[in-house]
C-alpha cells in the first residue's frame, strides 16, 4: 500500500467514526496530491455529503466521474442525491448509465425500477 493509499484508508476510518472534519480533511489533500484519483473525489463526496453539503458532494462526484466515467460508487451516490433533491428524471439518467456499464449490476437495476415507478406515479 502507497502513502496515498494509506491516507485514504486514514480518511474512510474518519469517515466510518463520524469524524467528518477530520476526514475532510485527509481528503483535501488527497485531492491536491492526485487530482485525477476518482476514487478520493468520490469518498470526499461522502464526506461533504455527510457534512450536509450536498452541493460540495455532487461537485466532488462531477469530478470523480470526470476521470472515472465507469466509477459505478460514484454513480449510485450522484444518482441517490439527485433521488434525494427530487430530481428523479437526472436520478434515472445516471442510474441507467451504470447499467449500461454494469447491467447485471442489482443496486442500479434496483434504483432504476425505483425511479421509473415514482416517474410513472406508482411506488414499489
Amino acid at each position: 500500500m502507497n502513502g496515498l493509499d494509506t491516507e485514504l484508508s486514514r480518511a474512510v476510518a474518519a469517515l466510518d467514526g463520524e469524524k467528518v472534519d477530520v476526514s475532510l480533511q485527509l481528503l483535501d489533500a488527497l485531492v491536491v496530491l492526485s487530482p485525477g484519483w476518482a476514487e478520493a473525489w468520490s469518498l470526499r463526496a461522502n464526506a461533504h455529503f455527510d457534512a450536509g453539503d450536498a452541493n460540495a458532494a455532487m461537485v466532488d462526484l462531477a469530478r470523480a466521474l470526470a476521470d472515472d466515467p465507469r466509477h459505478l460508487k460514484a454513480l449510485a451516490d450522484l444518482g441517490a442525491m439527485f433521488e434525494d433533491a427530487g430530481r428523479r428524471e437526472e436520478a434515472l439518467k445516471v442510474y441507467e448509465r451504470a447499467l449500461q456499464i454494469a447491467p447485471q449490476w442489482r443496486p442500479a437495476r434496483e434504483a432504476t425500477d425505483r425511479v421509473r415507478a415514482a416517474l410513472a406515479g406508482q411506488a414499489l
